[in-house]
């Protein structure tokens, strides 16, 4: 019975360790899922942390920056602040919002169309300030040039200047002008010989470049006097006179004449000193003032001083000698003295001390009406000379003066009487000149020609010059006029006939003139000279037209045109070079954005400081961010603590079970140890029994 007891015993506590162990490894089963669990608890919150949304910072039209989900709209989207981008797919196109693919089909390939889609126009309020230009004087149209023409001149300017009719009209004008300063070289050379040929004993001389003149004395105004009769043949010399100029087919109404210049010569006052004046023109009181400089002189007129720098001849300063009687209302400095005369006003003050406006008056209308004498130094620099050595180099310096003035104007006329087929007596003026022992057919001193050659090489150059001005039905009516010396209708406003060279036919303004009171016609050419002179005579006047770009969709003109129309300038250039329109939907879809750029479907291009398009790496962009979102960390974090929590409960309850398994499986094992022992021993003790029996 013993031996069944144990035997039943050792069976029940091997079925007892064989649970335990079951429990256990149930037991660790359940912990294996608990780390599971914590591994899943875990990998949710860390995705929660990764979770993050890719943002974009731009700038509204207004300028205020906002940061809003990366999409493709909002990455594109204008704004005069925000730096443009674009997304370009792998075959190289941009993307582009369906809106902008159909505005760009509908503008066909044109630029300004494609800007006027997006409201916006280049233009100006330059010609509706100006309004109309009117001149009554001018040949039409150019009498009344509308705005619509004025703006159509604008728009021609740079082609006005680049064309074959203004490098035409230039060509002749430069070679026309220079023929004539020839043409006046040569004469001058020519009339200078003539004019110092001769025995006469008061015969004119140049001497190592300068004038010099036989005198019969050495004093000063002797010689002058004499110089004078040698011009007006009153000493009886032929050296230069009227005779001559008469025989040479000039009348005493020619510009030309030397009537003019004899007239000067006789308008010459030579003081008893020494000095001369000139009768035509005026002068103010030289006065003492030891105030002034060392270079300045000081006249006076009234009231009122004025200070000249006698180096250059301009007024300094002005001022009045009494301040309490008269008062200076307008000043005058840097100007020549006649000049200061015909502006400066002085006011004279009443007893109180206001200015008397009625009493207003100019210097000049003071100086007219008074009696100071109306003589003026020709050269104040002069001085009476003491010696007959001093008097004849004053007297070279006033021969000099008068002959470079006289042969400059007249040499044009004289060669025109020489060899201008419209002048009948050009042949017999020819003869006379050369019986005084001048060779025609010799050239010119110092020239490669002769004066009948350089006066042919002239012809050709104003005959050119003309053809560009005017039509060919116009030339013979102009041609008359210049040998006249005035049209017969072109007058000015006192109605005298005004004088016509061909100097005056190098102004266009003139010319225009001259036209419109001739009924005269201008060439093909000429047109488009007139118009280039029109639109420079504009400018000089109002400046140049300012055209800027107007956005029709922003009429109180908040926003910045210039800036929209480089940006879309740019995108239309971008497009020209391949687009692809992208759906609506994915437009405005952050997720899609995202998943295309870190998939590498698309690349981003920026467009530079020189407006040229640039790949860019969308992580280097320092307007694209990611973000995380707080909520959902938040709530995955509480979960994650949670879980983790309740895994460690159960942890714990599984360790303290687990551990009493192992308390009870120890006291199992002792036990099921001894009864084994037990059993053991007896089975032994009953063998040996048996044994002995």
């Amino acid at each position: 019975m013993g031996l069944a007891a144990s035997q039943a015993r050792l069976l029940t506590i091997t079925a007892r360790l064989a649970d335990n162990e079951l429990r256990s490894q149930t037991i660790n089963n359940a912990k294996m899922r608990l780390s599971t669990q914590s591994s899943q608890a875990s990998e949710n919150y860390v995705n929660a942390l990764n979770n993050a949304t890719m943002k974009f910072t731009n700038y509204a039209l207004d300028g205020e920056s906002q940061t809003q989900n990366l999409t493709y709209n909002a990455l594109t989207a204008y704004s005069s602040y925000n730096n443009q981008y674009g997304l370009v797919n792998s075959s190289g196109q941009l993307l582009v919002s369906e809106s902008e693919a159909l505005l760009y089909e509908k503008s066909n390939g044109n630029l300004n169309s494609y800007l006027q889609y997006h409201g916006l126009e280049y233009k100006t309020t330059y010609y509706d300030n100006v309004g109309s230009i009117t001149n009554d004087g001018y040949i039409e149209p150019f009498n009344h040039i509308s705005v619509e023409d004025m703006k159509t001149y604008f728009e021609e300017y740079n082609s006005y200047e680049n064309s074959q009719e203004v490098e035409k009209y230039q060509n002749a004008y430069n070679t026309y002008i220079s023929s004539t300063s020839t043409l006046q070289n040569v004469a001058k050379t020519v009339m200078t010989s003539f004019l110092t040929a001769g025995t006469n004993p008061n015969k004119i001389e140049k001497t190592n470049g300068a004038f010099t003149m036989q005198y019969a004395s050495g004093n000063l105004v002797d010689m002058l006097n004499e110089l004078k009769g040698a011009f007006n043949n009153s000493n009886n010399t032929y050296a230069f006179n009227n005779q001559i100029i008469s025989d040479l087919g000039l009348t005493e109404g020619d510009p030309s004449a030397l009537t003019t210049y004899n007239e000067i010569l006789n308008s010459i006052n030579i003081n008893a000193d020494g000095t001369y004046t000139s009768s035509d023109e005026g002068t103010l009181t030289e006065v003492a003032d030891n105030s002034a400089g060392e270079n300045t002189k000081v006249y006076q007129l009234d009231n009122v001083k004025i200070y000249v720098d006698t180096t250059n001849g301009t007024v300094t300063s002005v001022s009045l000698t009494d301040g309490e009687s008269s008062e200076l209302t307008e000043s005058k400095t840097g100007v020549s003295l006649a000049e200061c005369i015909n502006s400066l006003k002085v006011s004279h003050k009443n007893d109180d001390g206001a200015v008397d406006e009625v009493n207003t008056y100019s210097v000049k209308d003071y100086y007219e009406d008074s009696d100071i004498p109306k003589t003026i130094s020709i050269n104040s620099s002069i001085t009476a000379p003491t010696t007959p050595e001093e008097s004849k180099e004053v007297a070279n310096e006033l021969l000099n003066e008068i002959l470079n003035s006289m042969l400059s104007d007249f040499s044009i006329g004289f060669a025109e009487a020489l060899y201008s087929t419209e002048n009948p007596d050009a042949e017999a003026n020819r003869t006379y000149f050369q019986s005084l022992g001048f060779n025609l057919s010799d050239k010119v001193t110092g020239t490669t020609q002769t004066l009948g050659q350089y006066y042919t090489d002239y012809k050709k150059a104003e005959s050119v010059y003309l053809n560009t001005i005017f039509s060919a039905d116009s030339i013979d009516h102009v041609k008359q006029d210049l040998l006249n010396g005035h049209a017969s209708t072109f007058k000015d406003a006192d109605g005298n006939p005004i004088e016509i060279s061909y100097r005056d036919l190098t102004d266009v303004d003139f010319v225009l003139r001259y036209m419109a009171a001739e009924g005269l016609d201008p060439s093909e050419t000429f047109l488009t000279v007139i118009k280039d002179f029109v639109v420079d005579n504009i400018i000089d006047e109002y400046g140049s037209p300012k055209y800027a770009w107007v956005d029709s969709t922003d009429p109180d003109n908040t926003g910045n045109a210039d800036a929209k129309a480089q940006w879309y300038t740019n995108l239309f250039n971008r497009m020209k070079q391949g687009y692809k329109a992208l759906e609506n939907g994915l437009a405005s879809s952050p997720e899609w954005i995202e998943y295309a750029l870190e998939s590498g479907i698309v690349t981003m291009e920026q467009v530079d400081s020189e407006y040229h398009w640039q790949g860019l790496d969308y992580k280097a962009c320092a307007r694209i961010t990611e973000e995380t979102d707080d909520a959902a960390v938040a709530k995955a974090e509480a979960e994650y603590s949670r879980a983790m929590n309740d895994i460690e409960a159960k942890d714990n309850i599984y360790d303290l079970e687990l551990k009493n398994i192992d308390t009870e499986h120890t006291s199992l094992q002792t036990e099921y140890d001894s009864i084994k022992n037990v059993i053991s021993k007896n089975i032994e003790r009953t063998f040996n029994f048996y044994k002995n029996a």
